[in-house]
């Protein structure tokens, strides 16, 4: 998949995660968690990698910038380490 495609693949999801929360007035606790699994998801796909920089930017819009910075960190990190474990259990290594 071109970049171009995962670029707008990655907006696509954060205008829904952008409107969704302003359109339903849900708590601030929900945008979090949703920073949070966003992260995750996209680290870890395997074929479609995709930057969080949509991600990044909106929510920071809306939330506390810090506390976006430290969740997609943590959910990135934590994609990606799904991402090496379906490959080592692809591979037979686990």
């Amino acid at each position: 998949m071109p970049a171009a495609q995962r670029w707008v693949w990655a907006s696509g999801l954060t205008v829904l995660m952008v409107g969704l929360v302003a359109a339903l007035q849900v708590p601030v606790l929900v945008g979090y968690i949703t920073v949070f699994g966003l992260a995750i998801v996209l680290n870890a796909t395997l074929f479609i990698p995709t930057r969080l920089s949509a991600v990044m930017i909106a929510a920071a819009v809306m939330l506390n910038p810090l506390a976006v910075a430290v969740l997609l960190g943590i959910g990135g990190a934590l994609g990606e380490l799904v991402g090496y474990a379906g490959s080592a259990v692809r591979l037979g290594a686990l």
